[in-house]
């Protein structure tokens, strides 16, 4: 930078303000309420219970928004998909159909036509606002990694007075596929099992658990090719975020 400012933390040096850097802000704080069954889950078998719902982030085709949460149920997200359009986030709880669940939006600085107030604005080359007194950012308390869940279980303390959520950067996940039972040639028939790293607010603390959310024992496929399937991803990294007051 041959000019301008630039802020950096007193502790690691980092930079947290200058023209270049752009900190995620808060957009804000939403609602939404699961819908259906997951697909592959079966409304007869009570040992499978699970829910899901859907969040569309409808942002145009600027952005990279990113989502936390605070569920006080079994959480997990599953495949996100960005058409070009509309980033698609599909998130699971375990909890009956209609519950409602929180979720807090950050995205990149949104532009600014007519600046108001008295406080700091600064601006990179092309115009665009890096830092501003009106915006509330992401702020990060922790990142928590490990290379293997069965081995390193999450739990992460919440401090009193002070309101966190999490928000996923990578979660273990399981598939297998094998065939099972027998079907119309020249069909087989096959199973499909998914489990997924669910995270919960227990009040004082995040914990998680690892469960199964998918199980469909109706899959034909033609016998001509091999559909057997075993995925199992046990790294995950999980960012917390101070959402006090937002």
């Amino acid at each position: 930078m041959a000019f301008g400012i630039k802020c950096l933390n007193s502790a690691t040096s980092s930079v947290q303000v200058d023209e270049t850097y752009k900190n995620l802000t808060y957009t804000g704080k939403y609602t939404v309420a699961t819908a259906d069954y997951y697909e592959g889950q079966q409304p007869q078998d009570t040992a499978n219970t699970t829910q899901v719902s859907y969040i569309d982030l409808n942002l145009g085709t600027t952005g990279t928004p990113f989502i936390a949460f605070n569920p006080a149920y079994n959480w997990v997200v599953l495949p996100t998909n960005w058409d070009g359009t509309t980033t698609t986030y599909q998130t699971m709880i375990e909890a009956p159909n209609g519950t409602s669940v929180e979720y807090y939006v950050f995205n990149e600085p949104p532009a600014i036509s007519s600046p108001s107030g008295t406080g700091v604005l600064i601006r990179n080359a092309a115009g665009e606002p890096t830092f501003y007194h009106d915006y509330r950012y992401l702020k990060v308390v922790d990142v928590i990694s490990a290379a293997d869940y069965t081995t390193s279980g999450f739990s992460y303390s919440i401090p009193g007075g002070k309101t966190y959520a999490i928000m996923p950067l990578a979660f273990p996940i399981k598939a297998i596929q094998y065939q099972e039972g027998s079907a119309p040639a020249p069909l087989t028939r096959y199973r499909t099992q998914r489990w997924g790293y669910f995270v919960r607010n227990t009040g004082s603390a995040f914990t998680s658990t690892f469960k199964k959310y998918y199980d469909s024992r109706d899959a034909y496929f033609n016998n001509s090719a091999n559909f057997d399937m075993n995925v199992d991803i046990r790294s995950y990294t999980i960012m917390v975020i101070d959402v006090t007051g937002y």
